[in-house]
């Protein structure tokens, strides 16, 4: 999913208990590079298998369920030209299967129980845990770290945005390690607004799924209002675009609206790094200007393969997602530029420390510097 915010408005919202100062204090410090004295929780899932016919049969449940998330958001992504190409056709059945899309795509907004626009869809909690749950036996491993905060606090933590790197082509990380894993409370990710209203794919991951919302002005606003939190993916689909394989990069220099906010509503930034995110899909090079305008236009700009043998599914890799420590934003209803660049540039420094700090151990090229785009 994209999971991005698209629309960034001005709220209010309580400030957080450990930041009462609500005068500008002065950024972290650079040094934050440093490795932490204490070394962070591991948790990692039990997604390897053994080999023989048990391995076999939970490696293709994973397989099968990692294709399906990706064939509905690829249809719902290319929605407008599948429904040219049926009409083109003009058969009985790709009329049939228009008829199909066009009652997948209403049937989230007709449904009784439908849930509220503000706050996602109501959800099915046994589908939502099901994706990651049988995703991850596709993967070598999947796992999560904290460096600070695990899971059991988060029902009480100061308002926060989980701020999730890099994209990818598939968002991988967020899918199997994000907020609909089983292990992690539920907190909503808000994603594109044109993705989420495409056909299938509110009907999965929003009806079904409770897993999401638009990152409309509305949807901003009821969350930071009730000081509620929530996830992104902040470099939308323009890092989705830019993904290569084998580097790790983000799309970070022109996200300063989230920032923004941030100070507006006095809310925590938490950077989620997934290593092994660019491992997942070689994704063609070339041709910037074109695909970054078509990602502007909420168009993923995006030519990926995965396996060999069937591109859609990705590659098998190790995805380890680490949660760093949050970054406490001071609350001002007006900040300045100057304001809004220090503090994107303390949220960029703590990004690249986060990563800095753990590729020799997670990264498959421990080598490779995190650029930031």
């Amino acid at each position: 999913m994209s999971i991005s915010g698209d629309s960034w408005h001005k709220v209010s919202s309580e400030t957080p208990e450990d930041n009462t100062n609500e005068s500008d204090p002065a950024p972290p410090q650079q040094k934050q590079q440093q490795p932490q004295s204490q070394q962070p929780r591991l948790i990692i899932s039990d997604s390897n298998v053994e080999e023989g016919s048990a391995g076999v049969l939970l490696r293709l449940r994973g397989g099968l369920t990692l294709l399906f998330v990706v064939a509905v958001w690829v249809i719902g992504a290319l929605a407008p030209l599948v429904a040219c190409a049926l009409i083109w056709v003009g058969s009985r059945t790709a009329y049939t299967v228009l008829a199909g899309l066009f009652a997948a795509g209403v049937f989230p907004y007709v449904a009784k129980g439908s849930g509220s626009k503000e706050n996602g869809d109501v959800g099915w909690t046994e589908f939502r845990h099901a994706i990651p749950r049988w995703s991850q036996y596709w993967h070598k491993s999947c796992g999560r770290v904290y460096e600070k905060e695990g899971p059991e606090s988060w029902d009480n933590m100061p308002p926060t945005v989980f701020c999730y790197h890099p994209h990818g082509v598939f968002t991988q990380g967020y899918i199997i390690n994000g907020s609909m894993n089983e292990e992690l409370p539920k907190i909503l990710g808000l994603l594109a607004t044109a993705l989420y209203h495409a056909p299938l794919f509110r009907l999965v991951f929003g009806r079904w799924a409770g897993s999401c919302a638009p990152s409309s002005k509305q949807v901003f606003l009821d969350q930071m209002q009730k000081g509620l939190s929530f996830g992104i993916i902040p470099g939308g689909f323009q890092e989705a675009t830019l993904s290569k394989l084998g580097e790790d990069h983000v799309w970070m220099k022109n996200r300063k609206g989230i920032v923004k906010y941030a100070l507006q509503s006095g809310y925590r930034l938490r950077p989620c790094f997934t290593f092994g995110e660019s491992d997942t899909y070689w994704n063609a090079q070339g041709m910037w200007k074109l695909r970054l305008w078509m990602s502007a236009k909420n168009f993923p700009g995006v030519c990926p393969w995965g396996t060999w043998w069937c591109p859609l599914l990705p590659r098998r890799v190790k995805l380890m997602t680490v949660f760093g420590e949050p970054l406490a934003l001071p609350k001002i209803e007006q900040p300045s530029p100057e304001d809004v660049d220090k503090w994107h540039a303390a949220y960029v420094e703590e990004l690249k420390a986060l990563h800095g700090r753990h590729k020799a151990k997670y990264a498959s090229n421990p080598q490779l510097e995190l650029k930031v785009l």
